[in-house]
């Protein structure tokens, strides 16, 4: 039996790779599938006011949401003498305020048992000199994850982050390039960091997608207001 079957999905879709494939590998386990973002059903450009209108756009299409995965993480490569607090503003609000707008949404919203998803990063919990304003910044999903998730039990809705490694993406490569260039590295840093990885790769994100739909299905339903890595071990390397 399909992991999802029958359940009305919500995907946030930041147009970085990660959405599609979230989309795709939800359908294929049986869900309906409204995906708010670049070439998805409705438009989603990536900040918490477009949040409602997404919500509401998707309960309309299919008469109601049982589920809601969060975009991915968006990160920046800047070196601490080049930090500006605009950016670490735009960052922060990239990240706590739609956080904490798909979780009040899903609260109000979701039909019980509901589950959510949010996506972080595995930089958000160790960082580098040119990680740490991103990492800052993704550090607020943890806590909104376990608040939402402690409010969210009483009313049949469990709320999860998975956190993301090197995960083989058009925008990863983007930002490891990145990497190189603030840090003045020649090598292939995408190729550097798989290296480090103790499985020896990088993830798919056909990999994340399917951890997520396990993560919002009937299987995972003791599974509430917890932070789960996929990063191949990468963390504690």
């Amino acid at each position: 039996m399909a992991l999802l079957n029958g359940k009305r999905c919500l995907v946030f879709d930041a147009g970085d790779g990660m959405g599609a494939a979230l989309a795709a590998s939800l359908a294929a386990e049986g869900a309906q599938v409204w995906r708010a973002g670049p070439d998805g059903n409705g438009p989603f450009d990536g900040q918490a006011q477009g949040v409602d209108g997404a919500f509401a756009a998707a309960q309309q299409a299919f008469g109601g949401l049982d589920a809601i995965v969060g975009p991915a993480p968006q990160l920046e490569a800047i070196l601490p003498k080049d930090w500006d607090i605009a950016q670490f503003a735009a960052l922060a609000a990239r990240h706590g305020a739609l956080t904490a707008a798909i979780g009040r949404a899903a609260l109000a919203g979701l039909a019980a048992p509901g589950a959510v998803c949010f996506l972080g990063s595995v930089w958000g919990l160790a960082s580098s000199p040119d990680s740490g304003l991103a990492g800052g910044a993704l550090a607020a999903l943890g806590p909104l994850t376990k608040a939402l998730a402690l409010e969210g039990v009483g009313r049949g809705i469990r709320v999860n982050a998975a956190y993301l490694g090197l995960i083989d993406t058009p925008a990863m490569r983007a930002w490891c390039a990145q990497r190189g260039a603030v840090g003045g590295i020649t090598d292939d840093v995408f190729a550097r960091t798989a290296a480090k990885i103790p499985l020896g790769r990088a993830g798919g994100a056909r990999e994340v997608a399917r951890s997520v739909a396990f993560l919002l299905s009937e299987h995972a339903r003791f599974i509430n207001g917890a932070t789960i890595l996929l990063d191949g071990g990468l963390l504690y390397a």
